[in-house]
């Protein structure tokens, strides 16, 4: 995409322009390198260690969610809870305002974590009217010669309708040398939107199954204390509502806004 790539004139390649922008497009990286050897270009580069950003801005820790307090972990301000204490949303847990007995103040960054013991409900609904899909017919294959950059369709025609594919890349080489000559092999599997009927039975078990992937993602983030499951049976199919006693961090960072004295 910046324009290395095998089949361009060696003399059109900038090496230091290329470095600079493969370091600006990339993610994580921290340093780069293009090398030319003859014909052979080699790209090095170095990952930035993936460490937490730290934002210096004030700023409060309050609840998210209602709850109990079970657990404080405060590295930075000061703590306006303790355990036991039953809490809810948006209510201040940890000050970034530190009051002295002089009657001055300073305003910094509250930081830490805040556990308490909380509720939450998540709901699945398993239709009885379900879809699956199914492959039809024979695949087709389809191949791209790439010679010096240049793509060479081998086949005619296009895929039409829906479809699903696999490719791979076949390189040649001779005497241990890669050859700037590529073959790109595409197949091409047809695929409809089947629809089916289940009974009561095998909704309920496919709304747990639902139930699990949700919580999965819903939940991850917590410890899971009980966990009480509720069936109703629809006209579309079964729901299941599922209510979670759960142990987590509550703490969510409330900016502090500093207006200059007129």
């Amino acid at each position: 995409n910046l324009g290395l790539y095998e089949g361009v004139w060696r003399s059109s390649i900038d090496q230091e322009l290329l470095r600079t922008r493969l370091a600006l497009n990339l993610p994580n990286i921290a340093w780069a390198s293009v090398n030319l050897e003859g014909v052979k270009a080699t790209v090095n580069i170095s990952e930035s260690i993936d460490t937490e950003k730290t934002d210096p801005s004030p700023c409060n820790l309050v609840a998210k969610t209602d709850g109990v307090i079970t657990a404080l972990r405060v590295d930075e301000g000061v703590i306006k809870v303790k355990v036991g204490q039953t809490v809810s949303a948006g209510q201040m847990l940890v000050s970034g305002i530190t009051e002295y007995k002089d009657g001055t103040a300073s305003i910094g960054r509250s930081k830490g974590e805040i556990y308490a013991r909380t509720t939450r409900k998540l709901s699945c609904l398993a239709t009885f009217v379900q879809t699956e899909k199914v492959y039809m017919g024979k695949p087709q294959k389809k191949r791209v010669l790439s010679f010096f950059g240049m793509n060479v369709p081998l086949y005619l025609g296009s895929a039409k309708g829906q479809y699903e594919t696999t490719s791979r890349e076949i390189a040649f080489k001779s005497n241990g040398m890669y050859l700037p000559v590529k073959l790109y092999e595409t197949v091409f599997y047809k695929t409809d939107i089947r629809a089916y009927e289940i009974n009561e039975d095998e909704a309920r078990l496919l709304s747990i199954e639902m139930m699990k992937k949700l919580q999965s993602e819903e939940l991850k983030n917590a410890e899971i204390l009980e966990r009480k499951d509720t069936f109703t049976v629809t006209e579309k199919g079964v729901k299941i509502e599922s209510e979670f006693t759960l142990t987590e961090n509550i703490a969510d960072k409330e900016l502090l806004l500093i207006y200059p004295e007129n």
